[in-house]
């Protein structure tokens, strides 16, 4: 299946620009996150004939430091990626990776059956799978 970036958001006036905006601040978190401690992880969302698919990059994290809820018609993901710590004195050429706790309210394009929903982790993905009502 072929990627591609559909911005709509209904009647929007303004083209999605909004939405654009927010999704480049999301995107550029890491750049951000060092000065308040967190940090956010990518996500896609995409719907089939009878589903939605929330697929969550968040390698690193365990399960038992996940927690999904839904409430109003969002999936609210969060979560701790735990500090990697070394052993021996080391001075750091570059830090990338960022630890430390998360949070991400994904708002869903239709109704979904939450009771159903199903997850799935592995290779550093958290996969969502919420059947459409």
């Amino acid at each position: 299946m072929e990627r591609r970036r559909i911005y709509m958001q209904g009647n929007d006036p303004f083209g999605g620009q909004i939405f654009r905006i927010v999704d480049c601040f999301y995107r550029e978190g890491s750049r951000f996150s060092m000065q308040w401690g967190a940090w956010v992880p990518r996500v896609d969302v995409y719907e089939t004939d009878d589903k939605i698919v929330v697929l969550v990059e968040i390698a690193g994290v365990r399960k038992e430091d996940i927690d999904l809820t839904f409430h109003e018609g969002k999936l609210i993901l969060r979560g701790t990626r735990q500090e990697h710590y070394v052993s021996d004195p080391a001075i750091y050429y570059q830090m990338e990776i960022n630890f430390g706790p998360f949070e991400r309210i994904i708002p869903l394009p239709t109704d979904v059956d939450a009771e159903k929903a199903e997850a799935v982790y592995k290779d550093g993905f958290l996969e969502i799978i919420l059947p459409k009502k």
